[in-house]
């Protein structure tokens, strides 16, 4: 019989957490899929509680869909209890300075929060600000983003093919141009690599 699944230390907030597995230490994040978890050594798991705002837990759980859904549920009652998203400027600073791994999380809230009514506007306007960033642009963030742009569009409002670029994300066109944004959002509709966070 396996060992049970030890939640060690959380970050409510983004959804991170420490899990100890089979005598392993491992850092998983959302989506909670294959390659968003690694490995890591007590000294990370120390610096995650001293140092970037992780919660201690002794919480145990005998299989991992329960591990996901409470860290879900956790990341969930956070966001709820949030201020609204923050201005253009104040995002456009954030994005400048923060690390990667707070990028990563930040995204990761945008995903959350389309799950919320009346939430898919202002994630879109959100996104359309990473998208205008060279930061953003020169790295992995990028293709997140144009997946997390496609997921704004509700079922019955058709692709994003046809969408007004100029005047839904007037920062990503002037310095990306709508072409290159529509040329993105095409293939990984085709590839169909739009993940579904809760699926």
């Amino acid at each position: 019989m396996p060992d049970a699944l030890k939640l060690v230390a959380v970050a409510p907030d983004d959804g991170w957490a420490f899990v100890r597995s089979n005598g392993r230490l491992l850092l998983i994040r959302p989506p909670y899929r294959d390659g968003a978890w690694s490995v890591v050594s007590e000294r990370i798991l120390q610096e995650g509680v001293a140092r970037h705002g992780f919660s201690v837990s002794a919480l145990e759980f005998d299989e991992w869909k329960q591990v996901v859904d409470h860290l879900r549920q956790q990341m969930s009652a956070s966001w709820q209890s949030r201020p609204p998203l923050p201005a253009n400027e104040v995002l456009e600073t954030l994005i400048q300075h923060a690390s990667v791994r707070i990028l990563e999380a930040q995204l990761d809230n945008l995903s959350q929060l389309l799950e919320q009514e009346g939430k898919r506007k202002a994630v879109r306007k959100a996104i359309g600000v990473f998208l205008a960033s060279e930061k953003v642009k020169n790295s992995e963030l990028y293709t997140r983003c144009v997946e997390l742009l496609a997921k704004c569009e509700d079922d019955t409002t058709g692709d994003l093919l046809a969408a007004d670029w100029e005047e839904r994300f007037p920062n990503a066109v002037r310095k990306l141009g709508a072409e290159e944004l529509r040329a993105y959002s095409r293939t990984i509709e085709q590839q169909h690599q739009i993940l579904q966070v809760c699926a």
